[in-house]
């Protein structure tokens, strides 16, 4: 039989186990934010009177760089370029994982122009 004794302990260090491997999407932080502060309304879209939303797909890498860009439903007048652009220059993303691995990811976004009623 085992004897015991009380002892003090000065540090207690516990490890938490998930359960597993995990399945994160990748996350850019004030990425709202960014996309209201940065986009530039195209001139020949305000000239037209062009509202509408922009829907791209896009490529988070392993590093969270940012990959291809495609325009899954666009507007013209310059707006899929200008929603392109705007992906491109995002912040860098925090990588996503696949089995607790980091891991490409595809995702979409949309990206509404809207006129000022002014």
């Amino acid at each position: 039989m085992l004897e015991s004794e009380d002892i003090d302990i000065e540090d207690v260090v516990v490890t938490c186990y998930l359960g597993g491997p995990t399945n994160r999407k990748p996350i850019c932080i004030g990425e709202s934010l960014y996309i209201k502060t940065a986009i530039k309304y195209p001139t020949v879209a305000k000239e037209n009177k062009i509202e509408g939303i922009v829907e791209l797909s896009y490529i988070v890498d392993e590093t969270g760089e940012i990959g291809e860009v495609k325009v899954i439903r666009g507007i013209g007048f310059g707006c899929d370029e200008e929603a392109i652009r705007i992906v491109k220059s995002l912040p860098k993303y925090h990588y996503g994982t696949k089995n607790g691995i980091p891991a490409e990811y595809e995702l979409t976004i949309k990206i509404e122009f809207k006129l000022n009623e002014n």
